[in-house]
């Protein structure tokens, strides 16, 4: 019979682990906010549009609020391919 090893995580994997939950938490907010922005754009379009133009607008969306999200941090662009 083998025993299991039920030491608590160390301090360090206890911080990794709050800092992502943070960051996730934080990236969330960030995209929810861009979809409350742009949902008056997404009101525009209707629903007659088809389901692509929908998936798009709220990708922009949240792409737009995480990008707005990074810019209020100040993180750097990524270095555009040459």
């Amino acid at each position: 019979m083998s025993t299991v090893d039920s030491e608590r995580p160390t301090r360090r994997a206890a911080l990794t682990h709050r800092t992502f939950v943070v960051h996730y938490l934080q990236m969330l907010l960030a995209m929810l906010a861009g979809m409350a922005v742009f949902a008056p754009l997404s009101a525009l379009v209707g629903d007659d549009a088809r389901i692509e133009v929908h998936a798009l607008l709220m990708a922009t969306s949240m792409t737009a609020g995480m990008a707005a999200w990074m810019a209020w941090r100040r993180h750097s662009w990524p270095r555009s391919p040459k």
